[in-house]
C-alpha cells in the first residue's frame, strides 16, 4: 500500500585629529579639532515582513541607520530594546531574534546592545550603518503580528548626540509539515512511503508513524483511492479489504475521514500518530498485485 502525503495550507578606534601646524620664529600654534555633532538622519528597516517558521534558514532584515553631519570623530552606536531582550512580542508569546553587525558577528543582547565603534571620515559628512536583525527558523509560535521597539543612540565619549526609535515587526504565517516513518512492525519503506505486505495474508498488520509539525491548530483528512480496499492491478477487478486505525481509532475509509488531534499540537517535537493497517479476508481474491493509496492532508485552522 502506498501512502502519499499532501500538505495544504522575520574597535574602538581612537582618533586624534590634529590641524595643520603653523610654525614661526616666535610661536607654535595647534588647531583644535572640530566638535563631533553627528545626528540621525533616518532609520529604515528593509527586508521581508513575514516569518515562515518551517522555512529553512533565518529570516533577515537590514536596519539602515544614516547619519548626517558625521564629521571626523569616533562614534559609538548603542541599541536598546523596549523589553530588555531581543524578542518580538505577539499573540502567542515571544519570537526571538539576533542582532548582527556589518561583519555578521553577533552583537551583545543585554539592555544596551553595543555595535562596534566606528570612525567617520566622509567628504559629504554622511555615514550609512547597517545592523541586521535575524530571526532563526523553527520557532513554532502561533500565527499573528509580533513587534519590538529598538532605540538607536549615537554617542561620542559617552555623550548622547542623537537618538531615534524604530519598530521591528514580523507577521508569522500559519504552516504545517507532514512526514512518515517506520513503526515497530515491518513492511514500511520510509524512502518510498509504502507499506509493502509482500505476500498478502489475512490478518497481517503493517504500521507507520505520521509526524505533523505545525504552529497552528489543524485537522487531518484521510482519503482512500479505493474506499478502504486494495485493488488488483490489471484488467480483471478484484479487491482485498483492510482495516485502518489511527491511534487506535478506526478510520472508515469507505469515505473521507477527518481526524482532529487533542491537546496543544504546537510542539517542537510532537508525538507521532500511529497508523496501522490490517489485511482482511483474502480467500476470495484473485492472485495478483494489489494496491491502494491513502492521502493524508493537513488543514490548518485557527
Amino acid at each position: 500500500m502506498t501512502i502519499r502525503t499532501m500538505v495544504e495550507f522575520g574597535f574602538a578606534l581612537a582618533l586624534f585629529v590634529m590641524g595643520a601646524t603653523q610654525a614661526t620664529f616666535s610661536q607654535v600654534s595647534v588647531l583644535t579639532p572640530p566638535a563631533c555633532n553627528a545626528q540621525i538622519e533616518s532609520i529604515t528597516v528593509r527586508g521581508p515582513t513575514t516569518y515562515a517558521p518551517l522555512k529553512p534558514g533565518a529570516s533577515e532584515r537590514a536596519i539602515e541607520i544614516r547619519l548626517a553631519d558625521a564629521q571626523s570623530c569616533t562614534l559609538t552606536l548603542a541599541l536598546k530594546t523596549a523589553s530588555g531582550r531581543t524578542s518580538l512580542s505577539g499573540p502567542g508569546g515571544t519570537l526571538d531574534y539576533r542582532l548582527l553587525n556589518g561583519r555578521g558577528l553577533l552583537v551583545d543582547s543585554d539592555r544596551i546592545v553595543r555595535a562596534e565603534t566606528f570612525l567617520t571620515d566622509k567628504n559629504d559628512n554622511t555615514e550609512l550603518l547597517i545592523i541586521r536583525a535575524s530571526i532563526p527558523a523553527g520557532q513554532l509560535v502561533p500565527p499573528g503580528s509580533y513587534r519590538d521597539t529598538l532605540m538607536v543612540q549615537v554617542l561620542t565619549d559617552n555623550r548622547v548626540l542623537d537618538q531615534g526609535d524604530i519598530a521591528l515587526e514580523a507577521n508569522v504565517l500559519a504552516q504545517a509539515k507532514i512526514g512518515f516513518a517506520a513503526h515497530r512492525l515491518g513492511h514500511f519503506s520510509s524512502r518510498n512511503k509504502v507499506i509493502d505486505f509482500g505476500s498478502l495474508e489475512t490478518g497481517e498488520i503493517g504500521e507507520a508513524k505520521i509526524y505533523v509539525l505545525s504552529n497552528s491548530g489543524y485537522t487531518l483528512e484521510f482519503k482512500s483511492a479505493h474506499q478502504g480496499r486494495m485493488r488488483r492491478l490489471g484488467p480483471t477487478p478484484s479487491f482485498v479489504p483492510y482495516k485502518a486505525k489511527l491511534n487506535g481509532r478506526v478510520l472508515d475509509l469507505s469515505q473521507d475521514v477527518t481526524y482532529k488531534p487533542r491537546g496543544d499540537v504546537r510542539q517542537p517535537r510532537p508525538d507521532p500518530f500511529h497508523l496501522s493497517v490490517q489485511i482482511g479476508d483474502t480467500s476470495r481474491s484473485f492472485a495478483g498485485h494489489y494496491r491502494d493509496i491513502i492521502t493524508a492532508t493537513v488543514f490548518l485552522i485557527d
